[in-house]
């Protein structure tokens, strides 16, 4: 059976402080996709380094937003409201795709109406810059994995919407709360055995930077998780 791909748009949301040690390959994963993005919207939060010029430095092929630094959760955010695609997909600045990351997903979900979004396998890699001596300190799991992160995630905008933005109260771990929302807004989500995403660890990523804090917000979003299981749950309703 042909699949009409016909009034489908999907855009990709980028949300970038400071990155431009790797921003560059970032966005050439995403100019190699096999089937590409219709809009690519990055948003740059109040960088002050070169970011501003690697990304003027690709034209009008990117639409770029910069605003003053509010965090990475609220500049995501404002991508998506100024985006126009029926879908969306998301990536870090300092990760990158598998050529055909968005088409195996948005074929996916364009042959299945009844999902909501797409999952792919994401895989860890020690930036290269480290050196071996450094990358041994990182015990990051082998091989593609199934994880629920955003750049794992193709999602239609109307399901997107009913689940709501980014909780920007939260330096960290908004995804997770995000994953958390969906599921109990009852999303039909499925997961894809191919490889679509490579997360990048090095020396400054949020999540390795904030610790603390990252502990603390995962823990307000498992405490939160379970407070809507219970307002769901008849069995607590007295």
């Amino acid at each position: 059976m042909t699949v009409s791909h016909q009034g489908e748009r999907l855009s990709l949301i980028m949300g970038v402080f400071n990155g431009e040690r790797y921003i560059g390959e970032a966005i050439d994963s995403l100019l190699g996709q096999s089937r590409p993005a219709d809009e690519i919207v990055v948003v740059d939060d109040g960088s002050n380094d070169r970011t501003g010029e690697i990304l003027a430095g690709y034209g009008p092929i990117l639409r770029v937003l910069r605003r003053e630094n509010s965090g990475a959760y609220a500049a995501i955010n404002h991508g998506i409201a100024a985006s126009t695609g029926t879908m969306l997909a998301f990536l870090d600045h300092d990760d990158l795709y598998t050529p055909s990351s968005l088409a195996c997903r948005r074929d996916h979900l364009e042959a299945h109406p009844e999902l909501d979004g797409v999952f792919g396998l994401i895989e860890q890699f020690v930036s290269p810059e480290l050196g071996p001596e450094v990358a041994r300190r990182y015990r990051l799991a082998l091989g593609p994995r199934p994880v629920e992160l955003l750049p794992a995630l193709v999602v239609r905008r109307q399901a997107f919407d009913r689940v709501g933005l980014f909780d920007m109260s939260r330096r960290t771990k908004s995804n997770i709360d995000w994953i958390s929302r969906s599921r109990q807004r009852g999303l039909r989500l499925a997961t894809l055995p191919q490889l679509v995403a490579r997360r990048r660890v090095h020396t400054n990523n949020l999540s390795l930077q904030s610790t603390q804090a990252g502990n603390a917000d995962l823990l307000a979003v498992v405490r939160a998780h379970h407070r809507r299981r219970q307002v769901r749950d008849p069995a607590n309703e007295g």
